[in-house]
């Protein structure tokens, strides 16, 4: 499982091709689900099911946070007072309306977004200028800087110490090694470049959080931030706890944007196709071409379709909640039920489900989701 990732899931269902079963780990029991009916049973246990209790090890593991800190994020975890407080609950109440569709707050983001990304399309090089770059490498700067920004502001860390994003994505890339080593100490002698990366990016958001430099950011930078520091965070703890909201940012868009203009650079005539159609959304001057950005969502159908379809194929989005009390799942499909004890762990493999020719046919068409 360290070593193929959800990769290990797909080969299970290839072999056995079960819906669910029970995979024994070091770490206890987990039931994987890989088929859509076993999926809707997942979602109707909703409330046995919980992802906050999951939180805590990751709190310890990855952002290395002292004991008062972690007391304060884990205080009403599961929203045992029914009123919504705590760190984790307003936080994610926060990141809904914020970030909700047609919200002031998404448009704020989306506008910086666009901005910085148009800022580093200007500068490629024109007309017969080539340049060669490794795609990954590239799109992981763009998109890190840019998204982050948006977030963060002129203060942003990352694009004022642009090294931070390479640390960024050693962490991301080394989680599991954060949990096999939860203590900095052990983390420092095993893994001592991890362990050097980590401790640059913390240094620069406890800067920015301990200068109030969020105050600059965003209104989801601001709100955060003021929730964190009004339940009794420092400004240093909570500085370092704005890694997770990063990770938030950058751990599925970066990814699946390097595929989806991997899979459109393979495809010469989907390649001209989606330009002619991007084309329609921009507007001539004597001295510059103007792409309106909110015409790709609404007038750019085979864009968005190739896009979805990208998601379906590439993007890493299994769902793991952790089994509060035992629980029995029953299939609404074919009646089955099926026993998950507490203290487990239950988890979507999506990227199976997403792969299964049965549902989406053997090819993997740009216009799938017209």
């Amino acid at each position: 499982m360290l070593r193929e990732g959800a990769d290990y899931y797909s080969r299970l269902y290839h072999r056995h091709q079960l819906g669910l079963y029970t995979l024994r780990t070091i770490f206890g029991r987990m039931y994987i689900i890989s088929s859509p009916s076993w999926t809707q049973a997942f979602h109707r246990a909703s409330k046995s099911l919980s992802f906050h209790d999951l939180v805590a090890p990751t709190l310890h593991s990855v952002l290395d946070l002292d004991p008062g800190t972690l007391q304060i994020f884990t205080e009403n975890l599961n929203d045992e007072r029914g009123d919504r407080s705590g760190v984790l609950g307003e936080i994610h109440d926060l990141v809904k309306r914020v970030l909700a569709p047609r919200s002031k707050g998404l448009e704020e983001v989306n506008q910086v977004f666009f901005d910085e990304i148009a800022a580093h399309a200007n500068v490629l090089p024109r007309g017969e200028g080539t340049e060669s770059v490794g795609l990954w490498k590239w799109i992981c700067r763009i998109m890190s800087t840019s998204s982050t920004t948006a977030a963060y502001g002129p203060y942003n860390p990352f694009a004022l110490e642009p090294s931070l994003v390479d640390d960024f994505w050693n962490i991301a890339q080394n989680m599991h090694i954060l949990f096999i080593l939860p203590r900095s100490w052990l983390l420092s002698y095993l893994a001592p470049k991890l362990s050097e990366a980590r401790q640059r990016v913390f240094r620069a958001l406890r800067e920015y959080s301990e200068t109030e430099n969020f105050t600059s950011g965003s209104s989801l930078a601001q709100e955060s931030a003021q929730i964190r520091l009004s339940k009794g965070m420092t400004k240093s703890q909570s500085g370092q706890a704005e890694l997770s909201i990063v990770m938030a940012f950058l751990l599925n868009t970066v990814p699946a944007t390097f595929w989806f203009l991997t899979y459109i650079l393979a495809d010469p005539q989907l390649l001209a196709d989606l330009r002619q159609e991007v084309d329609t959304c921009t507007t001539a001057t004597s001295h510059q071409l103007i792409l309106t950005a909110t015409k790709l969502r609404t007038h750019c159908p085979l864009l968005n379709s190739a896009l979805r379809e990208t998601l379906r194929l590439a993007a890493p989005m299994n769902t793991t909640r952790y089994v509060r009390e035992d629980t029995l799942f029953r299939n609404p499909v074919t009646q089955e039920t099926y026993l998950l004890r507490k203290g487990s762990l239950a988890q979507i493999a999506t990227t199976v489900i997403h792969q299964q020719r049965d549902l989406y046919g053997a090819e993997a068409p740009p216009e799938e989701f017209f």
